[in-house]
């Protein structure tokens, strides 16, 4: 990281990122079922709490609506720099997620060796992945969470094109800019198209445009109160559950500025462990139902959910060192080092 991306880094992201990852993993192993039934009990105090983790999401697309105008804006991005800008950002998604894919099709494959069943690959399911398109040609995710991704590439093609509005000097263009992103939503209504999240993507950012001063603190709060409102129209089915945490994430972005070495852990594993937790930590769940001692013991299951976190981070570090870090450097154009040496002294240090 240069001295100037050292300046201009708001470190408040990387514990956010890091809260809105975990909060995922705990909402998919507290309401993990399989073919055992769920694998805690309703009223369990870890289900009902983990219930809310899915939140993690809305927080994930309010902090990509700041971090990417935000690198933009420092990075003097222009129109020219559309297909360099994409190809960056494909760089440093892709990789991991293509692996993710290959070890979950791995996955499968274990599984029906191990139960004697057949497993057959749709290999154009599979390809569609790769263009984030399977639900717009009839197949469905082969993991729940891949939709996030198909909404946040959408939002990169976006802002690409867009970002000269979103940073334009005068109020008004950034204000059209804000209605051609909100409009397309009411015309189709399309949960599959990331104009049906614009509101999320725009409370982080009004958070940009405060940081970076475009705005003052009065504008700011007018604009976060109209977000906050147009999100209850996006989600109305939701209350005020999801409008309510993107308008915190939105404040906490704009005006915290909190460094801690838990947040620049968790963070920097953040995509890591979003990606890889069902691989791991469900699996863990899973085959821990074999023992009847666990069978038996709520307590022991509720136990059990934090050793599937904590396992779940331990192999999302490894795969963010084996598989995401190169693939970031590749997106900066750094040389790829894979130092399994360095990863076994770090491991050991965890």
């Amino acid at each position: 990281m240069s001295s100037q991306e050292k300046n201009n880094y708001v470190h408040t992201i990387d514990l956010l990122r890091g809260i809105a990852a975990l909060m995922v993993c705990y909402f998919h192993f507290t309401s993990n079922t399989a073919h055992y039934g769920s694998y805690l009990p309703d009223g369990n105090i870890l289900k009902t709490t983990g219930s809310y983790g899915w939140l993690g999401v809305e927080i994930f697309f309010v902090i990509s609506g700041f971090v990417i105008p935000y690198s933009l804006y420092n990075s003097n991005y222009s129109l020219h720099k559309v297909f360099s800008f994409l190809k960056k950002r494909w760089l440093r998604i892709e990789p991991p997620y293509i692996v993710t894919i290959f070890l979950i099709l791995i996955n499968w494959k274990f599984y029906g060796w191990l139960w004697a069943y057949d497993v057959d690959i749709d290999w154009k399911q599979v390809l569609s992945h790769f263009i984030y398109i399977p639900q717009f040609i009839g197949y469905p995710w082969i993991n729940e969470i891949f939709w996030t991704l198909a909404i946040e590439f959408q939002f990169y093609l976006f802002i690409a094109i867009s970002f000269v509005g979103f940073n334009h000097p005068k109020k008004l263009i950034k204000l059209l800019t804000c209605a051609l992103f909100i409009l397309p939503h009411f015309v189709f209504n399309d949960n599959r198209l990331v104009f049906s999240y614009s509101s999320l993507f725009l409370l982080g950012i009004s958070a940009f445009w405060y940081r970076t001063q475009t705005i003052g603190k009065g504008i700011y709060s007018l604009l976060v109160i109209g977000f906050t409102v147009l999100a209850t129209l996006q989600f109305p089915k939701e209350n005020i559950t999801i409008p309510l945490v993107a308008l915190v994430t939105s404040v906490i972005i704009a005006f915290v500025n909190f460094r801690s070495v838990v947040g620049q852990f968790t963070g920097k594993i953040s995509y890591s462990l979003y990606l890889t937790h069902g691989l791991i930590g469900g699996n863990f769940l899973l085959f821990s139902m074999y023992l009847e001692q666990v069978k038996l013991s709520e307590v022991v299951r509720s136990i059990l959910i934090f050793a599937a976190i904590f396992i779940s981070i331990i192999f999302a570090y490894i795969f963010y060192i084996c598989v995401e870090k190169p693939s970031q450097n590749l997106s900066k154009n750094k040389p790829i080092k894979l130092h399994f040496g360095k990863l076994n002294s770090k491991i050991n240090q965890i």
